[in-house]
């Protein structure tokens, strides 16, 4: 797979249209069905610490090394030389 392989139409993700994104509907629905009373927050400053203490927690849950995930972010952001 390529990179064009993640690259969508703003227009496409916004009405997840056609077969390509089915299995993205999928999810959706998945979720939706699963959890019917989520809802949709913009992060603010008002629950910043709230969002980073849920990271945290999935972090701690899913048993990932939060200094290895720190370490790759690093790597992205390292300029080429």
């Amino acid at each position: 797979m390529g990179a064009e392989d993640y690259v969508y139409l703003r227009e496409k993700m916004v009405s997840l249209s056609g077969k390509h994104l089915q299995p993205k509907r999928n999810h959706i629905n998945k979720f939706e069905k699963l959890y019917p009373e989520y809802q949709f927050e913009e992060i603010t400053d008002a629950n910043l610490e709230e969002c980073l203490a849920l990271g945290q927690d999935w972090l701690e849950h899913k048993e990932v090394d939060s200094s290895r995930l720190a370490e790759q972010k690093d790597d992205r952001e390292m300029p080429s030389s």
